[in-house]
C-alpha cells in the first residue's frame, strides 16, 4: 500500500455507501437462504469537485496517474466520521466536464478495502469486547 493521502478539497454532496456481502441463494419455491460473507461492511465515497480551475484538475487527474488508476492504494479522511481509510479509485478512467472558460467539474469514487484504519493518531484493525468486559484486538 502506498503511503500517498487523497487531500484534495471536496465539494457538496460528498456521498459514503455502506455496503455489505451477502450472498442469496432462491430456491424454486422462491424461498431465499441469506449467508453474510463478512461482517465488515465496505465503504464507497463519492467526492465531487466543482469549481475547480484547469491547475486543481490537472493535480487530481496527476494523483490518479501516479497511483494508475485503481490499482495502487492510499489514505483517505472521512468527512463524517474522521476516520483514516486505506483505499483506491473505483473506476480505472478519470472524468473531468469543462462547464465554462477555465471552470471544470470532477467526480471520484473510491472504495475502502480493509478493516484497518486510523482515527486521529490512534490505530485499530477491529477491537471486540469479551464476555467479562475486556478489549481484545480481533
Amino acid at each position: 500500500m502506498s503511503e500517498a493521502f487523497f487531500n484534495f478539497t471536496r465539494n457538496y454532496p460528498f456521498n459514503e455507501e455502506t455496503q455489505y456481502n451477502v450472498v442469496v441463494s432462491t430456491a424454486e419455491n422462491w424461498d431465499e437462504q441469506r449467508r453474510l460473507i463478512s461482517a465488515q461492511p465496505r465503504k464507497i465515497f463519492t467526492c465531487n469537485f466543482y469549481p475547480l480551475t484547469k491547475t486543481e484538475v490537472d493535480l487530481i487527474k496527476a494523483f490518479f496517474v501516479a497511483r494508475s488508476g485503481s490499482y495502487e492504494s492510499f489514505k483517505f479522511d472521512n468527512p463524517l466520521d474522521l476516520v483514516r481509510y486505506n483505499v483506491r479509485f473505483v473506476d480505472n478512467s478519470f472524468k473531468c466536464e469543462r462547464v465554462a472558460y477555465n471552470t471544470y467539474r470532477a467526480s471520484v469514487m473510491l472504495q475502502s478495502l480493509s478493516t484497518q484504519a486510523t482515527i486521529s493518531n490512534f490505530s485499530y484493525e477491529m477491537i471486540a469486547i469479551t464476555e467479562n468486559a475486556q478489549l481484545q484486538v480481533v
